[in-house]
């Protein structure tokens, strides 16, 4: 009861969305993938780690919402075709997580030979992740197992 209460008062005060043991924060400001990360760290969390199909779900209905792209926490930066989140585990989800066709690793017409080393969800398909460039700006979610009650949303 206790605990109820008090993630109900950080999602009315602080934006942060409870589910399943876990609080959510889906920013309203947009950043590229590398301070979207650390933003959710000085906020006492970090970028999304989605560990189950129910998990993808509850996020997607969030992010099916005006055509807007949300960066998780998932990258091949350090290894291409390595996928892992931003705890260091590595990304063992079936290839339904990923749309259609993705990760494609696009380097658009040989301007950014790096390729696409980030992923993001965007409404329109479905929850599905999507590889992009990690210097686009994107809004973010941020995840937390615990928040302390300083309410620092950085948007």
């Amino acid at each position: 009861m206790v605990l109820e209460s008090q993630l109900s008062a950080l999602q009315e005060n602080c934006g942060w969305e409870p589910f399943n043991g876990k609080l959510y924060l889906f920013s309203t400001d947009e950043k590229n993938w590398t301070d979207s990360r650390d933003a959710c760290v000085t906020m006492g969390g970090h970028l999304v780690i989605i560990e189950s199909e129910d998990e993808r779900i509850f996020l997607q209905g969030h992010v099916n919402v005006d055509d807007i792209s949300y960066w998780i926490g998932l990258t091949d930066s350090v290894e291409e075709d390595n996928w892992s989140w931003v705890d260091n585990t590595a990304f063992n989800s079936h290839s339904d997580f990923w749309y259609d066709k993705e990760p494609d690793n696009w380097i658009e017409d040989g301007k950014h030979p790096e390729g696409e080393d980030c992923a993001h969800m965007k409404d329109g398909h479905n929850g599905r992740f999507m590889d992009a460039f990690c210097f686009h700006n994107k809004k973010r979610i941020c995840e937390s197992k615990a928040h302390s009650s300083q309410c620092s949303h950085g948007g």
